[in-house]
């Protein structure tokens, strides 16, 4: 991901992806075979992305000079003896230096995931490869020198200068820009493969370490207020209360102050500088950088050439977001998602910084172990226009995504049971995962309505029944609404996924659990108010924060992931998961759930709202012959207490 600013005027920047048919055009050999006249071996590569290589070396060429250990010949058409040749550059690095003295040599080299690259180096060219790993193959014309360079620790960065071809190696896509005179560009480290920038640097961007200090948050903790206990506990009640107002006091009295003398900023810059410093060469790691709360960028000038990898791949699409799945070989980004959002109107528009504090303030103090973990990262225009997202427009103004991990990184077979659930079991043998896929959406209490708000929706976008969610609500109906959510998976799949998973029998157990997620969601969905209520709004002021809140409750997803315990898995064995361990018939088995889709919904969408309340109103309580009532809450032989509420629908 990169940054770019510019001390000039801002253009667009030309980038050109590597096409199979790529080839360097090399003169006829006019005479010796060495000299100035000397003839050099052919490079294609070949696919898109190229992660073939073939190279033609003609008799009495340049020698070719392979990186020892790094790549794979898999194919090779020549006659007569190869003459190999260990050779040895700056930084200690070994090549294979492999010539042909009496025909023409023609082998194919795989990068396996990887691209390949070509670079043709005048006299007066002169390369930084930001890592020298990325070297794979080089070919003489006159010479070609190599020095090892430190921009940053563990780097391995290493200048090439002179004449001759070098191959690199990147990943996925490999992108060749072009940086205008006057500009400036941060890329991490990460990104960027080589340039030709004279200087490189680098900056560290601290993402808020050196604001100004912020007070800490006092946790609230009820305490006992009445009775014996509350004789002894209201008088560090009142002092808790007595510490807190006093420093917000002091705070408010000398911010102003802080914010504006000229010595704190100047000390802060001089930490600021001074943390720079520190982070760089103790606390860096060129496998994990990338994306973390302070990520280091390299910083580059214009006029350069620079060679990138593009990494990530889309995944999918929402109605909000696009995903992006990374492909590269950062060991920190592996198995993680790129959320960025779609193009929306500005007036309906919440951005993902806006989202981010909503999820980590608002939302997690209601699920703090189920909500799936999201970071906070940076985005340029650079970085966007190089992503392929299938068409799809995304809002250009927005300058952060959002890093998650990726629950369905592995092999998974997929069965769309409907619309909104999706069951992923491994493609082996023997299954020791599977994942459900569901939106629940509304969950509550029907008080008297035939059909449900979900089942009602479903019916009126003529979408086919597979089960209502508030069957997994109750004791009375978890039975019959897990043969519905079973029903369209085929036969010959249940017995392969239960031969190590009893997964009909471990849902049911997660289901009578009265702390599933299931029952969390319909306890954070009650109405409390009625100015709350969808059919009380008359204008965008009506929706408080609690009922965009309840909204984006009622539109989350969720997978539900059951796995074989896993004794020597440190993520089974963890303090996180010691409530989510079931023992069936002997054997323990792990229940995970994560909460995904946490958008915050604009206030804008209440006219939505009204419309379809307004268009369900005309199927709560009429009759489908296709479509078993929804159970009623007066109906339950054991109903749960304290769930009692005026719904929309009643």
């Amino acid at each position: 991901m990169i940054t770019r600013t510019s001390k000039t005027h801002l253009r667009s920047l030309t980038s050109t992806i590597i096409k199979s048919t790529t080839t360097i055009s090399i003169d006829p050999s006019l005479g010796t075979g060495s000299g100035p006249f000397i003839e050099v071996p052919k490079f294609k590569p070949l696919g898109n992305p190229s992660n073939l290589l073939q190279i033609i070396i003609p008799q009495s060429s340049s020698n070719l000079n392979i990186r020892s250990n790094s790549n794979s010949i898999i194919g090779i058409d020549h006659e007569g003896p190869l003459r190999f040749k260990e050779k040895f550059i700056a930084g200690g690095l070994e090549f294979q230096e492999l010539s042909s003295a009496e025909h023409n040599l023609n082998l194919i080299i795989s990068g396996d995931v990887n691209s390949y690259k070509l670079l043709e180096l005048e006299n007066k060219d002169t390369w930084t490869l930001i890592k020298d790993e990325t070297l794979i193959g080089w070919v003489e014309k006159y010479r070609l020198n190599f020095r090892a360079v430190d921009i940053l620790e563990r780097l391995n960065s290493l200048e090439v200068s002179g004449n001759g071809y070098i191959i690199l190696n990147g990943v996925n896509e490999v992108i060749d820009l072009n940086l205008g005179d006057g500009e400036e560009i941060l890329i991490n480290p990460n990104a960027l493969i080589a340039t030709t920038a004279k200087n490189v640097s680098y900056k560290l961007i601290p993402h808020g370490i050196f604001d100004l200090p912020k007070l800490p948050k006092f946790p609230k903790i009820e305490l006992p207020r009445h009775g014996i206990w509350g004789s002894i506990f209201n008088p560090i009640n009142k002092f808790v209360a007595d510490v807190k107002t006093q420093t917000d006091a002091l705070w408010k009295a000398n911010e102003d102050f802080i914010k504006s003398n000229p010595y704190v900023k100047s000390t802060i810059n001089g930490v600021s500088k001074i943390y720079d410093y520190i982070y760089s060469k103790i606390f860096y790691n060129s496998e994990g950088a990338i994306l973390r709360r302070n990520p280091i960028f390299l910083k580059i000038k214009g006029p350069a050439r620079l060679i990138l990898n593009n990494d990530w791949e889309y995944f999918a699409k929402g109605a909000a977001n696009i995903l992006f799945k990374y492909v590269g070989t950062n060991d920190y980004l592996k198995h993680k998602l790129l959320r960025i959002r779609l193009l929306k109107e500005e007036q309906e528009y919440i951005s993902t910084c806006e989202l981010y504090d909503f999820i980590e303030l608002k939302c997690k103090n209601l699920f703090p172990q189920q909500i799936i973990d999201i970071q906070l990262t940076v985005l340029t225009s650079n970085f966007i226009d190089k992503l392929n997202n299938h068409g799809h427009e995304l809002m250009i103004s927005e300058r952060y995504g959002l890093l998650l991990p990726n629950i369905l990184d592995g092999n998974y077979n997929i069965l769309n049971l409907s619309k909104k659930c999706q069951l992923y079991y491994e493609n082996t043998e023997d299954v020791s995962s599977v994942i459900f896929e569901i939106k629940p959406k509304w969950l509550y209490d029907n008080h008297g309505s035939n059909y449900c708000r979900t089942c009602s929706l479903n019916q009126l976008k003529k979408v086919p029944r597979h089960f209502c969610p508030l069957d997994l609500l109750y004791t009375e109906t978890i039975d019959r609404g897990l043969d519905d959510l079973f029903s369209p998976i085929p036969e010959d799949v249940i017995p392969k996924i239960e031969k190590l998973i009893p997964l009909k029998k471990l849902f049911k157990i997660y289901l009578n659990n009265n702390d599933n997620v299931f029952q969390q969601l319909r306890k954070y969905q009650k109405i409390n108010n009625k100015n709350d209520l969808i059919k009380n709004l008359t204008s965008s002021n009506d929706v408080s924060q609690n009922l965009s809140l309840v909204m984006t409750l009622r539109d989350v997803g969720l997978f539900i992931k059951f796995e074989k315990f896993n004794k020597d898995n440190h993520i089974h064995t963890s303090h996180n998961n010691v409530n989510n361990v079931y023992l069936v018939d002997g054997e323990k088995f792990l229940i995970t759930c994560n909460i995904y889709d946490l958008d915050l919904k604009s206030k804008m969408k209440y006219k939505y709202w009204l419309k379809i309340e307004n268009d369900l109103s005309q199927i709560y309580n009429s009759s489908n012959p296709n479509w078993r009532y929804c159970i009623k809450y007066p109906d339950l032989k054991n109903p749960p207490p304290g769930n009692q509420q005026d719904m929309e629908i009643n």
